[in-house]
């Protein structure tokens, strides 16, 4: 099994701290992959304007070129430095859970250590970003 398929990931709803023994570790860091890992501006153009078939549509196409992000270098440079020191890497995505693989096979593909875990958006939830990985945090503690 390729190692970027060897990861534990679980979904972090509003509020939800349990299992935070999952990733568990001396120190851990939260890595951010949208925006600070990952670079999709390439794609944002898909989400602008009135899309065919509705908003939803739209994000899933954005979503479909999750494989294609650019890396931010100095993020990856970021996590193995992290990883380097010992610290417990932990991957945070606002993209929902369906895209969890496909952010575990970029991750390795381009060189990123593996995490302890990726924490994803749970299916339906619609809180803002920011909410997301807040809650990220809290389960990692």
């Amino acid at each position: 099994m390729p190692e970027s398929c060897r990861w534990a990931w679980r979904r972090v709803s509003a509020g939800d701290v349990a299992g935070v023994g999952e990733v568990s570790g001396s120190e851990r860091v939260v890595f951010d992959i949208n925006g600070g890992l990952a670079d999709l501006s390439a794609f944002t153009h898909l989400l602008t304007g009135e899309s065919e078939g509705g908003r939803r549509q739209a994000w899933q196409r954005f979503f479909d070129q999750v494989g294609q992000a650019a890396v931010v270098e100095s993020g990856r440079d970021l996590v193995e430095a992290a990883g380097g020191l010992g610290l417990v890497v932990v991957y945070s995505t606002t993209r929902p859970v369906s895209c969890a693989e496909q952010a575990r096979i970029w991750l390795g593909d381009n060189g990123f250590p593996s995490g302890r875990a990726l924490l994803c958006r749970s299916r339906n939830d619609v809180r803002p970003a920011v909410a997301v990985k807040v809650g990220h945090c809290r389960a990692v503690g």
